[in-house]
């Protein structure tokens, strides 16, 4: 058994690197090691940095979020009270024995060999800005890029200067410098333009009415073939 001054429970940390194909980060422990029994006599010494930390990602059902975890990008570790390699390199719930006795493994107890980097703990330095107190946001930092869960049950989704606004009944608001669309529209209600309308092509009513011309003093009804 480790002396309690060995134990590991909860440390700020900094991601080093990180390898998405395993989700796992090498990981710096951000506090010193303290040497000594006393305030004048202790030292401090740097922690070696943490290697095969798997990294928290949201997620359940088949589903994640999976935001990019880069250099630099503050953490909480957390430490598992008993070794865990079966569950984490083999994903067992269970480790057997060896000769009878407990696997090596099983006798680490809130050991640096057993972190886990839970990622998007902040310092005051690092604070989100704009937080919103009100909505629940999927958010770049800069809140250029969000998708908002509005506290009147409407969504926003932005994109820079594109705004997509869905409310409670279902009506939807775009607001965008161009909006494309490619491939075929259907549309069952009616069509309401405030502005011109430009196409290179319409056709209504089995009549293409682009370049259709009447000649003057046509009176009204069925108009034949375009001139």
């Amino acid at each position: 058994m480790m002396s309690p001054d060995k134990y590991c429970v909860n440390l700020p940390g900094r991601i080093v690197e990180f390898f998405p194909e395993t989700q796992t980060a090498t990981v710096k422990i951000c506090v010193e090691k303290p040497f000594g029994n006393t305030e004048i006599e202790s030292s401090a010494a740097t922690r070696e940095d943490l290697q095969d930390v798997p990294v928290h990602v949201n997620g359940g059902g088949g589903y994640h979020n999976t935001p990019p975890i880069t250099v630099g990008d503050t953490c909480q570790l957390t430490f598992s009270q008993i070794g865990y390699d079966y569950w984490m390199f083999q994903d067992k719930d269970e480790s057997g024995t060896l000769s009878g006795l407990p696997k090596p493994h099983l006798y680490r107890q809130f050991s640096e060999d057993d972190g886990y980097a839970l990622v998007g703990y902040n310092t005051l330095p690092r604070a989100i800005q704009s937080y919103s107190a009100e909505h629940s946001q999927w958010r770049n930092s800069t809140a250029a890029q969000m998708i908002s869960l509005n506290s009147d049950e409407s969504i926003d989704i932005k994109a820079g200067s594109t705004v997509i606004n869905i409310t409670k009944d279902g009506t939807i608001a775009i607001t965008a410098p161009l909006v494309t669309l490619t491939g075929d529209l259907t549309v069952t209600g009616t069509i309401t333009s405030t502005t011109a309308v430009v196409a290179p092509s319409m056709v209504t009513g089995g009549k293409e009415l682009t370049g259709h011309n009447h000649p003057a003093g046509t009176p009204p009804g069925n108009t034949g073939s375009n001139n």
